[in-house]
């Protein structure tokens, strides 16, 4: 199925602008507002599920930049749930992590470049570094006893750095101004 075909299935939002013409306060564009942001929620759903070229899965620069269209869409989804619940102070922090992801994947669209994708990289994974670093202090305080927990996320970042292509050793000590 392509990705046209599977874009066509949405179902698209009518907006009549002599209806909206006709609200006389702000709850009436509510209901258009929060089903033409589901409609976007569905294309982001829809774009992250996609792979381009003949691989079915991502090379890195596809990650970096899916893993974004992956966050838009989870970040979609809880700002439509907290919306329905009428959580404000939840639906601002969203709004605005949200708007970062779109930000971001904007720049880096527009500015694609390998040595971008692998700065982007690089400062992304310095907090899987950082937790890492975090977790090896606290084995090595109980002499050397890891809990599951601690293998289990260990493991989880390994296969984050063997993913990126990026070697662990290779991030540079001091947090660098990305």
């Amino acid at each position: 199925m392509s990705i046209e075909s599977t874009l066509s299935e949405l179902d698209l939002t009518t907006v009549d602008e002599t209806e909206l013409a006709s609200y006389t306060n702000e709850g009436q564009h509510y209901g258009v507002a929060f089903n033409l942001f589901r409609e976007t929620a569905g294309c982001a759903c829809i774009l992250a599920s996609t792979t381009v070229g003949p691989e079915p899965t991502w090379n890195v620069e596809q990650a970096v930049l899916g893993g974004h269209l992956v966050r838009m869409f989870k970040l979609m989804r809880f700002v439509m749930e907290e919306s329905i619940e009428h959580r404000d102070e939840m639906l601002s922090i969203l709004i605005r992590l949200l708007a970062e992801c779109v930000i971001n994947l904007r720049y880096l669209i527009r500015n694609n470049t390998p040595e971008l994708i692998q700065s982007y990289l690089t400062y992304s994974l310095r907090h899987e570094k950082d937790l890492a670093d975090l977790i090896r202090a606290k084995v090595r305080d109980r002499d050397g006893v890891e809990l599951p927990i601690e293998g289990r996320m260990l493991r989880s970042i390994e296969r984050t750095f063997d993913n990126s292509q990026v070697p662990e050793k290779s991030l540079p000590q001091k947090k660098l101004r990305n």
